[in-house]
């Protein structure tokens, strides 16, 4: 099977702290074993580091070190595909699709995945044709 996620799924398991850490990490760990491709846009790794950046350049460092940990994970680069058909969708679905968003989505089209895996509330109210648009409340 072929995933995609949102970047907050790579922040939550980041956060100890997060409610939805465990369930974060539970899935990364189904996802790792089942041998399913997994990837994230590029613009995630912009999302995940923001933070740890803004706390100190060593602690970024060592997020990206943590990032480059998940092996079964691939970084996807926004190509012009990506942001024509991220444009699309924010025209289909209308104001309640971020561009960031939209770009999270277009990614997980282009590789052809079937699940795309969020804990946005409002993302999660996105249908969009031939995937499915997974929650953090899904992992069993």
């Amino acid at each position: 099977m072929i995933v995609a996620l949102d970047s907050n799924i790579l922040i939550y398991v980041l956060d100890d702290d997060s409610p939805f850490s465990k369930r974060a990490l539970d899935l990364l760990k189904r996802l790792e074993n089942t041998g399913d491709s997994v990837y994230l846009s590029t613009i995630a790794r912009t999302e995940i580091l923001h933070q740890p950046y803004q706390v100190s350049e060593e602690i970024g460092e060592k997020t990206k070190q943590f990032l480059s940990g998940f092996g079964f994970i691939s970084f996807v680069s926004v190509s012009e595909d990506i942001a024509d058909k991220a444009a699309e969708l924010c025209a289909e679905v209308g104001a309640k699709l971020k561009n960031i968003d939209s770009i999270h989505l277009a990614t997980a089209l282009n590789v052809k995945a079937t699940e795309f895996w969020t804990n946005d509330h409002e993302l999660l109210k996105v249908k969009v044709d031939g995937i499915s648009i997974k929650s953090l409340d899904d992992v069993s």
